[in-house]
C-alpha cells in the first residue's frame, strides 16, 4: 500500500518530490510503502463519534439517516481536499474527549439532544447537495460543545 493511495496525503501540498501527509504532519515520497497509519482512500474508516454518540444513547441503529449522511459528508465532500481530509484528523483528535466529557456531564441529556438536532439538520443538508452548509453547522457544534465543556469543567 502507497502513500500515493492514502486518504492522509495531499497531493496539493508538496515540497520537492514529496507530499504532505496530514496524519504525520510531514512530508513524505508518494511511493512510501512503510506507512503505519494507512487508510485506503474513499474508506470508511474512522468514526462520527459524536454523532455516532447521541444515536447510539438514541438507540438507533447504524445505517441511521442522521449518520449514514456524516458518513457521506466525510467520504464524499472532506476527504476530497486537504483542507477536509485536515479539519477530519482534528475530528477525530478532539471528539473523543468531548464525547467523554458529555458521558460524565450531568448534562448529558441535553447535549445528546442537541447533537441530535444539529445532526438530523447536517442530514437535510446532505441529503440536498448542501455540503458546504452541513460542514459549517456541524463545526459550529463541535466548537460550541467545546466552549460549554471547558466552561463547566
Amino acid at each position: 500500500m502507497h502513500c500515493e493511495s492514502c486518504d492522509w496525503l495531499d497531493e496539493n501540498e508538496t515540497w520537492g518530490s514529496k507530499c504532505h501527509c496530514d496524519y504525520l504532519k510531514a512530508y513524505v515520497y508518494p511511493d512510501d510503502t512503510a506507512c503505519s497509519h494507512y487508510r485506503k482512500r474513499g474508506s470508511s474508516s474512522g468514526g462520527c463519534y459524536l454523532t455516532t454518540a447521541c444515536c447510539e444513547y438514541r438507540h438507533l441503529p447504524d445505517d441511521c439517516r442522521e449518520l449514514t449522511a456524516m458518513r457521506r459528508l466525510r467520504d464524499e465532500y472532506l476527504s476530497r481536499s486537504g483542507e477536509g481530509r485536515r479539519l477530519v484528523a482534528d475530528y477525530y483528535r478532539t471528539a473523543p474527549t468531548i464525547v467523554a466529557r458529555i458521558d460524565a456531564s450531568p448534562e448529558r441529556d441535553v447535549l445528546y439532544d442537541y447533537i441530535y438536532g444539529v445532526a438530523s439538520d447536517c442530514a437535510a443538508l446532505v441529503d440536498r447537495g448542501d455540503y458546504e452548509s452541513a460542514k459549517g453547522k456541524y463545526l459550529e457544534m463541535v466548537e460550541r460543545l467545546e466552549d460549554v465543556l471547558s466552561q463547566a469543567a
